[in-house]
Formats: structure tokens, sequence, C-alpha cells
């Protein structure tokens, strides 16, 4: 009797066997915009009117942070009922849905020599899983004062697959008048890199000082083939050994 509890509580373990495997990234972006500098440290700034208008990207996911910078001898403020985030070809997304919750993006003044602050996205997830990653190449990487060993994935502007245009509607309020111009930058995914996870936890550091740089982290259940055709045979193995007990019973009688 015991064996046969043995082969049944052994089945039911290998039936549920099955093994999860992290996947560890980290993403660069590059802008689209000629108009556009990107800093030794990454950050993405533009400069307009004496107003500088700088986009920063860091830490898990899509963290993207801006700051406006206004050097201008007038206040200026930003039209958030306008201003909008486009991801790809989808339907643009006003900031102000993206934070209904919360009073950031107000229109309040920036005034002159004067600067201010504003989270756009915070942990916004996109799903990274769906990049075709069989092209990857094995490269060693230089990310800040440390080389990393990566299998990487390169795009452009033609072939990204993951664009982010942000439109920003910009007021000037000078001489009892409001003039709008609208501020227009797309950024692009520009390579892919599978790493492991010491460094990993590094780059995370890295790119809190960065302004290019996203660490994506998911993980996926992969099935136990092996686990599964051991099942297979021990409930065979199981089925045989019952069976010829009962018949054995059975000729006993």
């Amino acid at each position: 009797m015991k064996i046969y509890i043995f082969i049944i509580l052994s089945s039911l373990l290998l039936i549920s066997c099955s093994s999860t495997k992290r996947y560890y990234f980290y993403a660069t972006l590059d802008s689209e915009n000629n108009k556009m500098n990107k800093t030794e440290s990454g950050i993405f700034t533009e400069i307009k009117d004496s107003i500088k208008i700088s986009y920063v990207y860091s830490g898990e996911n899509i963290n993207m942070n801006l700051n406006i910078e206004n050097k201008a001898p007038y206040p200026i403020s930003v039209n958030w009922d306008k201003s909008h985030l486009q991801i790809n070809d989808m339907m643009p997304k006003m900031y102000k849905n993206i934070h209904r919750k919360d009073h950031q993006l107000e229109a309040y003044e920036i005034k002159e020599n004067s600067n201010k602050e504003y989270v756009l996205l915070k942990d916004a997830g996109y799903n990274f899983r769906q990049i075709n990653k069989r092209k990857a190449s094995n490269k060693e990487k230089a990310v800040g004062d440390r080389n990393v060993k990566t299998k990487s994935l390169e795009f452009d502007s033609d072939n990204s697959p993951l664009f982010l245009t942000s439109t920003l509607y910009i007021v000037k309020n000078k001489d009892n008048t409001k003039e709008e111009y609208s501020s227009v930058n797309t950024f692009y995914l520009s390579s892919l890199n599978r790493i492991d996870k010491k460094d990993y936890k590094k780059i995370k550091r890295e790119s809190n000082s960065r302004g290019d740089i996203l660490c994506i982290r998911y993980e996926r259940e992969r099935n136990n083939k092996f686990g599964q055709m051991l099942v297979a045979g021990l409930i065979e193995t199981a089925f045989f050994v019952i069976d010829t007990k009962l018949n054995e019973g059975l000729d006993y009688e």
C-alpha cells in the first residue's frame, strides 16, 4: 500500500512541476528630433526662446520626468488640457487623463528664472516580451564605468519597436497676452540588452544618474517537458502495478 501512495504523491508532485525563468534587460533611448540635444549623462534637452525643456528616463519599466526651465523675461505655463503622449501608432492620451488622480499637472505659472519638474510617467508598463529577440547578438557594452556582457538588439528610427511622442503646449504670458507654441519630441528604443541578475542591479543604480536608460525584468512560466513525460510514465506504471495486484487478488480468491 505504501508504494501506491508513494507513486500517487510523486505523480501529483511532478504534474505540478514547472519552472519560472526570470529575464533581465536594460534598454536605451534616443531622440528622433534633431533639435533635441542629448547630454553626456543621457538627458534630452531642447531650448527655444530661452525656454529649456528636458526629458529624463530612468528606473524600472518606463519612468519619464520633465523639467522646464524658464530663462525668458516673462512667466510661462503648460496647457495640460492639450498636451499629450502617443505610444507607437496608438491613440494619443492626454497627460491630464494619465494623472487624473493627482494635481501636479495644474496650469501653474513658471516664473522668470525658475524651473518646475513633472513626473509624466511612473512605472508605465510596456510588453517588452512581444519584441522578437531571435536576432540578438553577444556584445560587451560600456555602461557607466563598467563593461557588461549582453545579448543585444540594436534599433534605429526606421525599425524601432517602440516610439514615445510627447507633445507639450507651452504658453507664454507676456505683455498681458498669451502666445502658445507646441514642442513635439519623439523618442525611440535604440537598444534592448539582456543581462544577468547581478549586472541588472548595478545598471538599475546607474540608470538613476542618467536620462536614457530603462530597466526591465519579467518572468515566464516554462513547462517542464521532462517532468511531464516522467509523470506519464509513472502513471502508466501505477496502473500496471494496481491492475496486476487486483488480478492476483482475484486469482487468490
